[in-house]
């Protein structure tokens, strides 16, 4: 028999019927077991319910909580949340899956010889035919500790994002949750907020396997994306006007320089091409 730990994986789901089953099925074979796995269902209207009651729950460790009207995503999560009996929760999404059986373990054991700390895992990617990459990316990308500075002035990788951690039910709780009137970078916005107070560590493999399927960030307007985000950095800000006005300006910078390089870059793709097009 699995151990079982004081956690509860969250997992919202609204008409992911494609995805759901694996999603829940690599909790499952995870090589410790959470005692809870709360599946949201954000009033579904495909077969989601049916394929979530027909998975064997032999360690009888699967709660549905079908919602009546849709809420959203992050109210969804937040509901978990105060459902959950555990001291430390994880969040998973319904079309993403463990691509690593130890994924749980790994970050258990950070959890147990750093007390107080959060604790995440490398981000893998997978299509929607559950094929999954494994990219190679330096370590110093996955940044660790007091991060909340370079998560205020710094760039956010897809491949080295913090997502699915394990954390203190509490540490949530006291960061405010998810905010229920945001449905882009709602994550941001907490992973912000816990980095105020606490320290995140990686546990230098990989976990989550995120899934591209085109329906995500990827198919939002970039002036949306970028907007949001700026406001979520704004609000972020420390109450010290001499250390949030430090932040801002580096913010700044570091954000018109990466514009810069992506209108150079432009412009040398536009040369290659109409060089190309003449030989």
């Amino acid at each position: 028999m699995r151990k079982k730990i004081d956690l509860t994986v969250i997992i919202p789901n609204h008409n992911k019927e494609k995805y759901i089953v694996k999603c829940i099925e690599s909790v499952l074979q995870q090589t410790i077991l959470p005692k809870k796995i709360i599946i949201i269902d954000d009033c579904s209207t495909d077969r989601s319910i049916d394929k979530i009651f027909q998975i064997e729950d032999n360690e009888n460790i699967i709660r549905v909580i079908p919602l009546k009207e849709n809420v959203g995503v992050s109210k969804a999560r937040n509901i978990g949340i105060l459902e959950a009996k555990t001291q430390y929760i994880t969040c998973l999404d319904s079309d993403d899956f463990y691509g690593n059986r130890g994924k749980l373990e790994n970050e258990w054991n950070l959890i147990e010889k750093n007390q107080g700390c959060i604790a995440y895992s490398k981000l893998a990617l997978a299509d929607e035919e559950d094929n999954v990459q494994y990219p190679q990316i330096n370590r110093k990308k996955y940044i660790e500790g007091n991060i909340y500075k370079r998560l205020i002035t710094g760039r956010f990788s897809l491949d080295a994002m913090i997502r699915d951690y394990v954390v203190d039910k509490n540490m949530v709780i006291e960061s405010g949750m998810y905010n229920e009137s945001r449905n882009l970078y709602e994550d941001l916005e907490l992973l912000i907020k816990l980095s105020m107070k606490y320290e995140f560590l990686c546990t230098g493999e990989f976990g989550s396997a995120y899934r591209q399927t085109g329906t995500g960030l990827s198919n939002r307007k970039r002036t949306e994306l970028i907007t949001t985000r700026n406001q979520i950095i704004k609000e972020c800000l420390p109450s010290d006007r001499t250390m949030a006005t430090r932040l801002l300006l580096e913010w700044r910078i570091r954000f018109w320089a990466d514009r810069m390089k992506g209108r150079v870059y432009s412009i040398y793709a536009y040369l290659y091409r109409l060089l190309k097009g003449r030989n």
